[in-house]
């Protein structure tokens, strides 16, 4: 009873530390955003928001799901053996030097200017290390001191977003500002390995049973994480292609105010996902029906909020955000706010699916989503700029509904009508 009493109010703790920690860092990245905005203009914005998207792409390769597998295997057996733990290292040591070296060698057949491929240099090295920070925090998530893992990014996020503000103001340039992301990368690695330094074997070993056995349950993860990083992304890469550095800054302010909204709800799915989990599994149909209901009426009322206020406040936000330089972001965001029901909605019911065990049926949607997105970006994009990319989320979202609704009228309804 003790133990469970210990369990229960770990999570806990974990929970409302991961809760107060996202939010401090939705703020801090509001502000940092404001800064940067006002001192960058649209165009270096622009440019900045290009970079953390191009290294976007390539770090999913430092990681391939690679991650989530070794929090599964630590959890199953956190004294895994030397040679087990040297591999692990081993292996995402790899794969960061691979994605590190490919993210430049791209460079070359990309036609930006030599200043923004020197930031984009620096960023790689930056997003090199914060991989390598995650490869401890695995670690301590596999133990269930989430509360470790939300201080230690808390803690590197305010590193950076001081040194971002400290760099504005002494009017250094873009290249010093992803230099912050590089300096406070490095600080959350030292503080993430002197915490885990006993879970850490640095030996360059790799055993090929246990290579096999990473690269088995990681690749399938990794191509479902680059499906939904394309999906998220490859707006603001095309915009870059085909437009300027400006459409890229002005869109890209107002898709950063929709990833920290979609973040938020992000956080309220994370805690009702486990109580749909135990209930669809123990086949209590009321309280998972319940439940839903609840979630759904939840739903309802905060998109209200956001539609509503979004609609209302949005000349203040774009006014304290990005100045009056960035009064053009209005149009894309305003677009933007009415996707953000649908987001929500698929949101939801993409939990039913993992929560059904059905997650096959997510390869679909995923791609064909991907390709509806890709296509459309490309016919609109090149006349419409982002106006195009805003309209094309709302249009590819409410496709995924269509998908996702087929799916449940026509596998997930009649298995919870097997259960009354």
């Amino acid at each position: 009873m003790g133990h469970n009493k210990n369990i229960f109010k770990q999570i806990f703790v974990n929970t409302l530390t991961q809760y107060i920690s996202k939010l401090i860092s939705i703020i801090l990245s509001f502000l940092s955003v404001s800064f940067l905005t006002r001192y960058l203009n649209a165009d270096g914005y622009g440019k900045y928001t290009l970079i953390i998207t191009y290294l976007s792409f390539f770090g999913f390769i430092a990681d391939i799901g690679f991650n989530m597998t070794m929090v599964r295997e630590y959890a199953i057996n956190i004294n895994q053996s030397l040679k087990v733990r040297a591999t692990y290292f081993s292996f995402k040591l790899i794969l960061i030097i691979f994605s590190l070296v490919l993210s430049v060698v791209a460079l070359f057949f990309i036609p930006y200017s030599s200043a923004l491929k020197n930031a984009i240099i620096i960023g790689s090295v930056a997003f090199s290390i914060g991989n390598l920070m995650t490869y401890g925090t695995s670690i301590l998530q596999s133990q269930l001191r989430l509360d470790l893992v939300a201080y230690i990014e808390l803690f590197t996020k305010i590193i950076t977003v001081l040194l971002i503000i400290f760099f504005v103001i002494i009017k250094l340039n873009l290249l010093f500002i992803i230099s912050a992301i590089l300096l406070g990368n490095i600080t959350g690695l030292v503080l993430t390995f002197y915490i885990v330094r006993n879970d850490i074997i640095f030996k360059i070993y790799i055993d090929k049973t246990t290579l096999y056995k990473l690269l088995k349950i990681s690749i399938p993860i990794g191509i479902t994480s680059l499906f939904s990083l394309l999906y998220f992304k490859i707006d603001v890469f095309l915009l870059s292609l085909i437009k300027t550095s400006t459409d890229v800054g002005i869109y890209g302010l107002a898709t950063n105010i929709l990833d920290n909204i979609l973040m938020l709800w992000g956080l309220i799915m994370a805690s009702i996902f486990p109580l749909l989990s135990k209930y669809y599994a123990n086949k209590q149909l009321f309280d998972f029906n319940n439940l839903l209901k609840r979630t759904i009426i939840l739903l309802i009322i905060t998109s209200v909020i956001i539609l509503v206020g979004g609609n209302i406040l949005n000349y203040i936000i774009m006014r304290l955000l990005g100045g009056s330089k960035f009064f053009s972001s209005m149009l894309p965001f305003r677009i933007l706010l009415f996707s953000v029901p649908i987001f929500f909605i698929n949101n939801v019911i993409y939990n039913i699916i993992i929560v059904s065990g059905k997650t096959h049926y997510l390869l679909f949607p995923f791609i064909s989503s991907l390709v509806i997105n890709l296509l459309l970006n490309l016919c609109l994009i090149p006349r419409y700029g982002y106006i195009g990319s805003s309209i094309n989320t709302i249009i590819t979202q409410l496709y995924l509904l269509l998908i996702y609704v087929l799916f449940v009228i026509k596998f997930f309804n009649k298995k919870l009508n097997n259960y009354g």
